[in-house]
């Protein structure tokens, strides 16, 4: 008599054979069949109950063994295996409360050979449609690939090289073909994805590089023209140029990272291709760039002021980098909230810039609520990014701290706002399919 253990290892490993990419169709009935009813012969107590607990924890097994592969499985082979396994049960069920002999050993469930055999016939077919329809596909995009680099230009060819190394750190699987190799973390396609767009950036004329430091530099010239013809030297103690270039330049990053997260996840889907890859990673990537391009910028700007002695150097340096950080945050939580509809919603793009707009007004980029009249604050001090640029400003100004703005308000409202974020890009993933 076996033992109780042997019994149940053996059972697994007829099990583990039987689930394998390299079993045979047609006999996995056979297989199903001799497991459950030997250990239905086991039972001590055989009722309802006892052995409706004996099928679940079987299938439970089938699941766990199909989960320990080192490969993800076919759709199609879980499905074949499960209506088989269903299948079985059923027709034992059956006969058992029929009072059949299970047992007997030419015993054979009525019909059980027919449908495995019909499982399996279409289990093969599934497999050869989807099997051309790959070597299709692939026929297809080796041609259209020979002719894209027959007409690619030496720069085309070293921004594909460039794209190859950034999506080999991404997905180090595809280079070594080794089975069970561990899938990158969240940080490592990022960082992967981060260099890539960065070869993307450089391979672009200079001039979009260049346009970087030229834009929020227009913005803040245009701000501090205005106070400049008004004759005005200082604002609540804020010189005029250090104050445009912190609203100016805050605020264009904002905006960035708010239209390229909400485009990325609508059209910029073609690293999701990738198994990898995700859309939150792709909205990470754009957002950090973005980030990090804009503090480069800022850094240049305030450095290139410093050195004509028209800007000042911040007080407290900690405090301007986590409101900095937290307005990004908002960015970030902004551009998802924009995107999750736009996922469903296209037109909506075309509204969000007019939102953008209506924001910047209210944001406190071109002024203070302490400037202006009293009936007027209670309106500007509804927006968070208002109290967002104020407490930015009243960190980075020694002379300067804002009796308007609410710590607690700002705070409060960016965390919902980021919840909403996720909230709507985790609602609108499903709908969002690679190019």
């Amino acid at each position: 008599m076996r033992a109780p253990a042997d019994i149940g290892r053996h059972r697994r490993e007829r099990l583990r054979s039987m689930t394998s990419s390299s079993a045979h169709w047609e006999q996995a009935w056979d297989s199903y069949f001799i497991i459950l009813r030997r250990a239905l012969q086991e039972l001590a107590v055989s009722n309802v109950k006892t052995r409706r607990q004996l099928y679940e924890r079987a299938e439970k097994a089938q699941r766990e063994l199909f989960d320990e592969g080192d490969q993800a499985p076919d759709p199609d082979e879980i499905d074949y295996h499960h209506r088989l396994f269903r299948t079985t049960v059923r027709l034992l069920e059956n006969d058992i409360r029929a009072d059949v002999d299970i047992f007997d050993e030419s015993y054979v469930p009525e019909g059980l050979r027919e449908t495995a055999r019909k499982l399996a016939q279409a289990r093969a077919i599934r497999l050869s449609r989807k099997e051309a329809a790959l070597a299709r596909e692939a026929q297809g995009l080796a041609g259209q690939g020979r002719d894209l680099l027959a007409r690619a230009s030496p720069a085309e060819l070293e921004l594909i090289a460039h794209l190859h190394n950034g999506l080999r750190l991404a997905d180090p699987t595809r280079e070594t073909g080794r089975k069970g190799a561990s899938a990158p973390s969240a940080i490592g396609v990022v960082r992967a994805l981060l260099i890539v767009q960065f070869q993307l950036i450089a391979s672009e004329s200079r001039f979009a590089v260049i346009w970087l430091l030229i834009q929020p530099a227009v913005l803040l010239t245009l701000i501090s023209l205005i106070y400049f013809i008004l004759q005005t030297q200082f604002i609540m103690n804020m010189d005029v140029p250090t104050f445009a270039l912190l609203g100016s330049t805050t605020w264009i990053m904002c905006r960035q990272v708010i239209f390229r997260i909400s485009t990325a996840l609508v059209y910029n889907r073609i690293f999701i291709n990738i198994p990898s890859v995700r859309p939150i990673h792709v909205v990470l990537t754009q957002a950090i760039l973005y980030l990090l391009i804009f503090s480069v910028v800022f850094v240049v700007l305030l450095t290139c002021g410093r050195a004509v002695n028209m800007t000042s150097l911040p007080s407290n340096l900690f405090g301007v980098a986590v409101y900095i950080l937290a307005m990004w945050l908002y960015a970030l939580g902004l551009g998802l909230v924009f995107g999750g509809i736009a996922v469903y919603w296209p037109f909506f793009l075309r509204l969000a810039s007019v939102i953008e707009r209506a924001l910047q007004l209210f944001s406190s980029v071109f002024f203070v609520t302490e400037q202006l009249p009293e009936e007027y604050k209670p309106w500007i001090l509804w927006c968070p990014t208002a109290h967002g640029m104020q407490l930015l400003r009243s960190a980075y100004f020694p002379g300067y701290t804002s009796s308007d703005a609410s710590v607690p308000y700002f705070w409060l409202c960016l965390i919902v706002v980021l919840g909403a974020g996720f909230l709507a890009e985790r609602n609108a993933r499903p709908q969002i399919q690679p190019l």
